[in-house]
């Protein structure tokens, strides 16, 4: 799998996105003449530097994201949904509960 954030530099950027293996988003209209673009899980529109849209692209995806980024929540889940494994997932987050609880 292949990670991406953007690049525009603004404090704002805190997540790091899931690209989407085979899911493509549609171009607008003035823009057509060009092939469609990747996105992450969650929707966000991934890497294209055919159009300036600065994304920078971590290939293969890292076992932790870079400094001061943090995983896209949608994103993770989504992919271990895609991956078969959010059963798994969604047994320790009820372990990791009831932990917290007692």
């Amino acid at each position: 799998m292949i990670a991406f954030y953007s690049l525009y530099g603004s404090p704002q950027v805190r997540r790091l996105h899931i690209l989407h293996p085979g899911r493509e988003r549609a171009r607008p209209k003035w823009r057509y003449d060009r092939p469609p673009m990747k996105e992450g899980f969650c929707g966000t529109a991934g890497w294209d530097c055919s159009d300036g849209a600065g994304r920078h692209v971590i290939d293969p995806l890292p076992e932790v994201p870079p400094s001061r980024l943090t995983w896209c929540p949608t994103c993770v889940g989504r992919a271990a949904e895609h991956l078969g494994m959010l059963s798994g997932f969604a047994r320790l987050v009820a372990r990791k509960a009831i932990g917290v609880a007692s």
